[in-house]
């Protein structure tokens, strides 16, 4: 039977994670060698940082068509007579849509609160 030379990183749970074969190197090769892992490192924090921001985006775009769902909801039920229309609210809704006004969430009413939970699956 054959024996290696080998390292082993561990998990937190100290269960394998990893083996590498140790090997003896030079100096300029060690240097080399260090200089590849940091590229690899870079490289796989910019290929992760592109995955979190192409999820921001989804997540941004689901919460805003979540919030146009349940505001389409809201319309449908203050058109039935189910729900009092709060004109304040409709103002704030319009100004922000066009005329880039800010959503204040303390203004929001109840009613759409709940549907706007509901459409999130909260």
């Amino acid at each position: 039977m054959k024996e290696k030379l080998v390292a082993i990183k561990y998990d937190e749970l100290g269960k394998c994670e990893q083996v590498a074969i140790v090997k003896n190197v030079q100096d300029n090769q060690y240097k080399t060698l260090k200089n590849e892992e940091n590229e690899h490192k870079e490289f796989e924090l910019k290929k992760e940082q592109k995955l979190n921001d192409r999820l921001c985006v989804l997540e941004k775009d689901n919460h805003n068509n979540s919030f146009l769902i349940a505001k389409s909801i809201y319309d449908n039920f203050v058109d039935r007579g189910l729900l009092e229309d709060n004109a304040e609210f409709q103002q704030m809704f319009y100004d922000m849509i066009f005329n880039e006004g800010e959503f204040d969430i303390t203004k929001m009413p109840s009613e759409f609160e709940t549907i706007l939970n509901y459409v999130r699956g909260i």
